[in-house]
Formats: C-alpha cells, sequence, structure tokens
C-alpha cells in the first residue's frame, strides 16, 4: 500500500532529477553550466520549501488529503515543462 507508493514516488523523482541534470548538461554550453546549476539548485530548495512548510500550511487550513493533492499538483509543474520543452538544434560532430 503506502511503501509501495512512496518508493513508486522515491523512483520516479529521483529518475526525473537525473533526466533534468543530463538534459541541461547536454543542451547549454560550458560557460552556462554554472548558472543553470545554480538555478536548478535554487529552484530544489524552493520545492523543499513548498513542500515542507507549504504542505504543513495547507494542511493547517485543510486536511492532510488536500494538502498531498496540492503537493502532487505542483509536481506536475516541472513534469509538464520537461515534456514540453523542445529539443535545441545540435551541430553536426
Amino acid at each position: 500500500g503506502l511503501v509501495g507508493w512512496v518508493l513508486f514516488a522515491s523512483f520516479w523523482g529521483a529518475t526525473q532529477d537525473s533526466v533534468v541534470d543530463a538534459y541541461r548538461i547536454e543542451i547549454a554550453p560550458d560557460a552556462a553550466q554554472a548558472a543553470l546549476a545554480a538555478t536548478y539548485t535554487l529552484g530544489y530548495r524552493i520545492g523543499l520549501i513548498l513542500g515542507g512548510a507549504g504542505a504543513l500550511y495547507m494542511a493547517q487550513y485543510l486536511d492532510w488529503t488536500w494538502a498531498y493533492v496540492g503537493m502532487a499538483a505542483l509536481m506536475l509543474v516541472p513534469i509538464v515543462t520537461t515534456l514540453l520543452c523542445r529539443e535545441p538544434d545540435r551541430p553536426e560532430a
């Protein structure tokens, strides 16, 4: 039941992290890597705050079911963004 869902979410969260990192490294020039890594880290930290304090705040005024639904809805943003991003043209090797 619950353990299965936690493992499912953990697996796909780790996969998303790896894919986004690989995508960033492939599409950006070397000069932009540091700025993009910093931006990624900022987004990660904001996600931690929203997932922790944001969930507690929502649960205070709603219940835990809606807090989890809200967190799941927020996870759709990076997933949909990743799926909708167009791959840049690559120079011929």
